[in-house]
């Protein structure tokens, strides 16, 4: 290849490269060498890398910008007047930060899963029903495998209906404790630390339950979960004439 060959697949390459760089919002100024311009390349790919391979552990917090006028998901602006190598300094700055976040996060998450666990673990032992639900949307998210046999009947339906446990209640006390479950979860000032009342499994016996709650992951004022402990009562056993 000559030299007139050569310039002109340089310029090529370069034209390109300008063309992709401008095309993901990145401000040039005509000035950069080739060299910038392939390094300008090198900083933008091992962002995108980054966001990939943690977009799981970051929030769109996370992504927004430093600089006044950043969106969501777009690298930090190049500043006037900022050189190009200053500019891909800011660049892997961000790239680590992003980094940083998500691998602290998915550590902090890690140490959370096996908190969990541990706590599955351990109220999968005991004889009271444990139970944890999401209010937003209301859904169960874990309950103690004891809810089978005080309730008599199967957990699993309880994750499909988190107010299946309602359907359970003796008929004179079902009204009273659902509507002050309602009203406990959506914030009122009514209290859910000592409710007792009565149920009826599907073989027709009937038991007395204590129950105590309590509500969780206050955020901007609005609960997120609700979490309790179902425990027979001292009179557990409801008399044959309690029953409807």
């Amino acid at each position: 290849m000559d030299n007139h060959a050569a310039r002109e697949d340089r310029t090529d390459t370069a034209s390109a490269l300008t063309a992709h760089l401008q095309s993901r919002g990145i401000a040039l100024t005509g000035f950069e060498t080739p060299a910038d311009l392939v390094d300008l390349r090198s900083a933008l790919e091992r962002f995108d890398a980054t966001l990939v391979a943690h977009r799981r552990d970051l929030t769109l917090d996370d992504l927004q910008g430093s600089q006044p006028g950043d969106q969501h998901y777009l690298l930090p602006r190049r500043q006037h007047g900022e050189t190009a190598r200053a500019y891909i300094e800011r660049i892997d700055g961000a790239t680590a930060h992003l980094a940083s976040i998500a691998l602290e996060r998915s550590r902090h998450e890690v140490a959370r899963e096996e908190s969990e666990q541990l706590l599955r673990r351990m109220a999968d032992k005991v004889p009271e029903v444990v139970w944890i639900t999401g209010l937003a949307p209301e859904r169960v998210l874990y309950c103690s495998p004891s809810f089978e046999r005080v309730w008599g009947r199967p957990v699993e339906a309880l994750y499909r209906d988190a107010r299946l446990w309602t359907e359970a209640i003796h008929p004179e006390d079902r009204a009273r404790v659902a509507d002050t479950f309602t009203r406990w979860i959506a914030g009122e000032d009514v209290s859910y630390h000592d409710v007792e009342y009565r149920i009826i499994q599907p073989g027709g016996a009937a038991r007395w339950i204590h129950e105590r709650g309590v509500l969780l992951r206050k955020e901007e004022s609005i609960y997120k979960a609700a979490a309790g402990l179902y425990y027979n009562s001292p009179s557990s056993i409801v008399p044959p004439q309690a029953c409807p």
